[in-house]
This record gives structure tokens, C-alpha cells and sequence, in this order.
């Protein structure tokens, strides 16, 4: 568990090396969606496009959850309980990060209406877009750079998380 800290926008950021380069918290209960709402809040920059972790919680292929650029370029949450997928998020078409830019990504789940995806303050129209009201993490270690064996390759800074959706006002003020 390591990474430097290098500057960034503001202040600093985690510089990680898309190996084993993460922070973990371990059995970090706080990060256990249960059947609450959330919101998944952070900056990221990268040149590595594809299969580039940002958080996640893994336990085994059947139980884990994680936020992620996908081999496709795209944005995707993922969230699996005993072998059942429990949330999906993906934009309709591929929409990531852009080369060496921060780039500000937002995940959050209504867990009662919907899902959503922002990217640089602005709403992402979703093409797979499953809710699920049960109780959806395993209490098992957090990881932000990191998912089981991958990592992130990159910055990332101000994570944030919370057990409500944010406004579309607040996530552009966060933005911004």
C-alpha cells in the first residue's frame, strides 16, 4: 500500500503506479452499500484509457464491487452479491477520461429509481443502468487505485463518499 503524493490542481493528489500501488482499508465496514443510497465521488488522471481501477471492494468473482474505466474506455460501476449482479452502470456510448486531464467522476446510485453517472459536472445518459434494493457489499477491504490483482495507473484525488445521491447542483459545484 503506497503511492506518492505528487501535485496537482489543488495541493496534492495520490500518484499510483497501476500495480501495487493502492490504499486499502481493511473489512472497512463504512464502504458497505448495504440498501442504502450512495454517492462515489472523485478526480482522476490517466494515459492508460482501459481497464484502469478507481475503487473497489473484492472478496471473491462472485462478491465485489468497483468503479473502473472498462476494457472499452468506458465508465462503468459493477457491483456483484453470491454470483447475482446487483448494480450496473454504463454510459450508452464510451465515455471516459480524456488523455492526461483530470477529469472529475461521479457514481451514485438511488437505490429505490435509478443510476447515474457524471462526468465533468454533467449527467451521462445510461445504456445498462440496473438497480437492486438488497443488500448489495461485502464487508471486506476497500481499495481505492486497486481491484483484486489491477490497479490504477494515474492520479487520483478527493475521494469522497456518502450514503445519499448528491444533487445535480452539488456535483457541479464540486466540479467547478
Amino acid at each position: 500500500t503506497s503511492g506518492d503524493l505528487v501535485a496537482c490542481k489543488l495541493g496534492k493528489s495520490l500518484d499510483l503506479d497501476g500495480g501495487d500501488d493502492y490504499v486499502s482499508l481493511t473489512d472497512y465496514s463504512r464502504l458497505s452499500f448495504a440498501t442504502d443510497d450512495f454517492t462515489l465521488s472523485l478526480w482522476a488522471s490517466t494515459t492508460s484509457l482501459t481497464l484502469n481501477y478507481f475503487v473497489s471492494k473484492y472478496e471473491t468473482t462472485n462478491d465485489r464491487w468497483y468503479a473502473r474505466l472498462d476494457a472499452g474506455g468506458r465508465l462503468q460501476f459493477y457491483n456483484m452479491v453470491a454470483g447475482t449482479a446487483r448494480i450496473q452502470m454504463y454510459p450508452s456510448t464510451v465515455v471516459g477520461l480524456d488523455s492526461g486531464q483530470w477529469g472529475h467522476i461521479v457514481f451514485a446510485s438511488d437505490r429505490d429509481a435509478s443510476n447515474y453517472i457524471y462526468k465533468n459536472g454533467q449527467a451521462l445518459t445510461l445504456g445498462t443502468n440496473v438497480t437492486y434494493t438488497s443488500a448489495v457489499s461485502p464487508n471486506i477491504d476497500f481499495r481505492l487505485g486497486s481491484y483484486n490483482t489491477d490497479g490504477f495507473l494515474g492520479q487520483l484525488d478527493e475521494f469522497r463518499y456518502a450514503k445519499k445521491v448528491f444533487s445535480p447542483e452539488r456535483i457541479e459545484t464540486e466540479y467547478n
